[in-house]
């Protein structure tokens, strides 16, 4: 399989990356709002985003300095 261009992939990623966070805070926001008890669910898949897209951009680098 050829490798594709870099500028494809970042989008790819950005495109992924928004898909995920936006999702995540559609479901957060609505547990909170129709399920009081869960309130803590949208600062919370916050966090576990923050910490995936921490990771998946470390992961990133570390590809792209091994390129060099």
């Amino acid at each position: 399989m050829t490798e594709q261009p870099s500028t494809a992939m970042a989008l790819a990623e950005d495109h992924r990356n928004d898909m995920l966070s936006n999702s995540v805070a559609i479901l957060g926001a609505c547990l909170s709002y129709y399920a009081p008890p869960f309130w803590w669910t949208d600062a919370t898949g916050a966090a576990i985003l923050i910490a995936l897209f921490l990771c998946g951009g470390e992961q990133t680098l570390e590809e792209r300095h091994a390129h060099r």
